[in-house]
């Protein structure tokens, strides 16, 4: 019953701030022992139950940890990579680099590292493109 009590916090914190929540935008997702359940708690607040994965403020959250690590840090790996050749040729210093990497790169991944799994394989790839998009030098896999 403590999902009840949730739904009744969430309606008085909408009362009191006039922030409620979209009935037909949420997502539930089981997780723990009650993974891949079809159970729809409160059925009359129309949520939808997805089986594996849902998105929160641009994390995916998934009931397998595989699923989490590809969905959150492909998209962002190829965002990250595109990043340094749009600043190949420009003429920069060492603090311009420095100021690339820190506003345009690390603030993309602060997001996805602060709540998801990571995996080792996508940490050493983060590595690779801050030690070597900028260098001579040339990562070995």
């Amino acid at each position: 019953m403590a999902q009840i009590n949730l739904l009744k916090v969430l309606e008085s914190f909408g009362d009191a701030s006039s922030l409620r929540l979209n009935s037909s935008k949420t997502e539930a997702l089981w997780i723990g022992s009650k993974a891949n359940c079809d159970l729809k708690l409160s059925p009359e607040k129309h949520f939808k139950w997805p089986i594996k994965k849902v998105k929160a403020l641009g994390v995916w959250s998934s009931t397998g940890p595989d699923i989490t690590i590809s969905q959150n840090y492909k998209d962002k790996l190829e965002k990250i990579k595109a990043t340094p050749r749009c600043w190949k040729f420009r003429r920069r210093s060492l603090l311009g680099k420095v100021l690339i990497l820190k506003s345009l790169i690390t603030s993309q991944l602060v997001n996805i590292l602060s709540p998801a799994q990571s995996s080792p394989e996508a940490i050493k790839e983060i590595n690779s493109i801050f030690y070597y998009s900028y260098g001579t030098a040339k990562a070995t896999k």
